[in-house]
């Protein structure tokens, strides 16, 4: 879901209409917050523009993207169509909500992405405690680095990490390695691991 699209697609009202159609085919949702107009991920992450006011003001920010979560998740609710997962943000191995272009900066701001990502997992928790919640880096060799990075910031009430793993362009691990390093994310962290994106060549 997009805050605002630009493009007309991938807001709320479509995101609504998609968890209708997969609910009556009996699925389950994996609602994916990217926390901006458009594609987010590991390079852009720009913020949404209803945001750009606050973008360096942490607290702010942190406040607008809990009750833009929050309010979502509620909507969905009060129709039935609350998802079984959701995500909070998209490959964010940066961090999320960055000002101009949405450039991710290195090294990552910690003060200012601990207070984002446990303003979005506050939301769903206050909205439902049944959720699971996944936070999502991209590329299993970043994996067990990020995961480390997430504890290390006190960003630790998620459930699952989620990882996207593209084989053609992720040419650093092969799945034997990628087993490897979600069992030692398991036994250091006590997460689960979910593939949420992948892509293969034949």
């Amino acid at each position: 879901i997009w805050h605002t699209p630009t493009i007309g697609s991938n807001g709320y009202n479509d995101t609504e209409s998609m968890i209708s159609r997969v609910k009556e085919k009996g699925m389950k949702v994996i609602l994916d917050f990217h926390y901006s107009d458009t594609w987010a991920d590991p390079g852009k992450q720009r913020c949404p523009a209803a945001w750009m006011p606050v973008v360096n003001t942490n607290s702010v920010l942190a406040d607008s993207l809990y009750n833009y979560t929050r309010s979502t998740l509620q909507s969905l609710k009060a129709k039935g169509l609350m998802p079984e997962f959701v995500q909070v943000g998209n490959e964010t191995n940066g961090g999320m909500c960055f000002p101009g272009d949405g450039t991710v900066t290195w090294p990552t701001d910690w003060t200012k992405q601990t207070l984002l990502f446990n303003a979005g997992i506050k939301a769903v928790r206050d909205v439902d405690t049944t959720i699971k919640i996944i936070l999502h880096v991209a590329d299993p060799k970043n994996a067990l680095w990020w995961a480390g990075q997430l504890n290390n910031n006190n960003v630790i009430d998620y459930d699952i990490l989620g990882v996207s793993f593209y084989p053609t362009y992720h040419t650093e691990t092969t799945i034997n390695d990628f087993g490897t390093i979600i069992g030692s994310i398991k036994n250091t962290y006590q997460k689960k691991v979910m593939v949420v994106e992948t892509g293969l060549p034949w």
